[in-house]
């Protein structure tokens, strides 16, 4: 299978690691990777206490759930977490601008598959 949402929530695997059954294949799914965004943005820049996320609200595809867990994530670190959101090219502008203004120290971009502001 090849799919872009999370198997496991669909109920199609009973765990990504071990799916059980006979099911084969790849997932695109990156929500789950957020808190591992965090501890590497964590390790590179230690004395960060703010990062942004930017999200193509357009994309729709596990974005609540990456934000989520990155949120979870940096709050487990003492992080403060800024969402920001752009589907157009003045709107990524405003942004990073937005990023620049508010002090983030990192930024983690996450975007559905075929979609890019």
């Amino acid at each position: 299978m090849n799919i872009g949402v999370d198997p496991v929530k669909a109920g199609l695997v009973a765990a990504l690691n071990e799916p059980g059954g006979n099911v084969t294949g790849i997932t695109s799914v990156n929500a789950q990777i957020g808190s591992k965004w965090v501890g590497l943005m964590r390790e590179l820049l230690p004395s960060v206490t703010r990062v942004a996320v930017l999200i193509n609200p357009e994309a729709r595809m596990n974005t609540v759930d990456m934000v989520t867990d990155v949120q979870a994530a940096a709050a487990a670190v003492g992080l403060q977490v800024e969402v920001l959101s752009a589907s157009t090219s003045s709107e990524l502008e405003t942004a990073l601008a937005s990023v620049v203004q508010k002090q983030a120290g990192g930024d983690l971009a996450a975007r559905g598959a075929g979609q890019t502001p």
